[in-house]
């Protein structure tokens, strides 16, 4: 455990790596989070960094009183992944940087083995590594980037049932070792402190999903590799702080909602917005062309016809939300 002179003397001296960590509502996460890193912290100087998106709980007083080695921003309102995450590296010294997710378990020599790697491959500009679950399955954390050919099928499931169709997310791929990909899942991504200064900060514009997608993508505008480096692993409770919304059919629509705006504008930003209103276009029509096909299965199957019902009326309020209220 770190105490309280090492933590002061840490503070003082400019730290090799940076941790990055956004809360929301997820207290109890966090805590298992930062003592992971308590237990197994890497053996460099390093600090870290809680950006708090207003939990409205006790969240900031908890750190206070159990973690006080750790620098704390408190934001007023819940400003999102993205901008959240820049307010934390403007205000970090490392020289890689790491944005970690609170609903995570760092394992033994996780960090470790990620920045060995990041010094013996200086080409590379992103490292992420293994996630797994609490049981120890492990989920896809890496990807391809989402091209206009990929995107329709993957959100269709078309990849599930034709073998020849890839997945954005490579779930065509078993995760069980090391690989250049396109982009790596922000829950655990280690970067170096020189491509920031050089590309930017995450896109703000993105409240939630597709940032790494977006920042890997201009990464590789410079030549920088993306690397998933599967010989370190993180423990991943997933999806905690969306999870907070309280109502399951709000909770819905918020996660497509989020999920569009985000997969819309960074089409737009890479393939032009002719291209990202065609797929709009298309999405839109296989959603309503869905409707009736999951209205009329809660007759065929009437085991389960209230929930296929109810997601046929969701649908509906998903094809009109495609076309009206997203804005790129």
């Amino acid at each position: 455990m770190i105490n309280t002179d090492c933590s002061k003397r840490r503070s003082k001296v400019k730290p090799f790596l940076s941790i990055i960590i956004v809360s929301y509502k997820v207290k109890e996460l966090l805590k298992n989070c930062l003592n992971s890193l308590l237990a197994h912290p890497p053996r460099v100087s390093f600090e870290t960094i809680i950006v708090d998106n207003n939990s409205g709980d006790s969240t900031i007083a908890m750190l206070k009183d159990s973690f006080p080695w750790a620098k704390v921003i408190a934001n007023g309102a819940n400003l999102g992944f993205a901008k959240a995450n820049n307010i934390g590296i403007k205000a970090s010294r490392g020289e890689f940087v790491l944005l970690l997710n609170p609903d995570t378990v760092v394992l033994p020599n996780t960090l470790d083995k990620m920045l060995s790697f990041m010094r013996a491959h200086p080409d590379v500009g992103v490292c992420g590594c293994r996630i797994v679950d609490q049981d120890g399955n492990i989920q896809p954390s890496c990807g391809r980037f989402p091209t206009p050919k990929l995107v329709v099928p993957h959100l269709f499931g078309l990849h599930k049932r034709i073998s020849k169709v890839r997945s954005f997310y490579m779930s065509d791929w078993n995760h069980a070792s090391n690989r250049i990909v396109d982009w790596v899942c922000a829950a655990c991504f280690l970067t170096r402190r020189k491509i920031i200064d050089s590309i930017g900060l995450l896109e703000e514009n993105l409240f939630l999903y597709g940032e790494e997608m977006d920042w890997c993508s201009r990464m590789s505008a410079e030549k920088w590799k993306t690397a998933y480096y599967s010989e370190s692993a993180i423990i991943h409770y997933g999806g905690e702080s969306i999870s907070q919304i309280k109502k399951t059919r709000v909770l819905d629509r918020t996660n497509y909602m989020l999920l569009y705006v985000s997969l819309y504008h960074y089409l737009s930003k890479f393939y032009g917005k002719s291209t990202t209103n065609t797929v709009r276009f298309m999405i839109t029509i296989l959603i309503f062309l869905n409707v009736p096909l999951t209205f009329f299965s809660a007759f065929i199957r009437p085991k389960n016809s209230t929930i296929r019902l109810r997601r046929s009326v969701s649908l509906l309020r998903i094809a009109f939300m495609n076309m009206h209220i997203l804005k790129y």
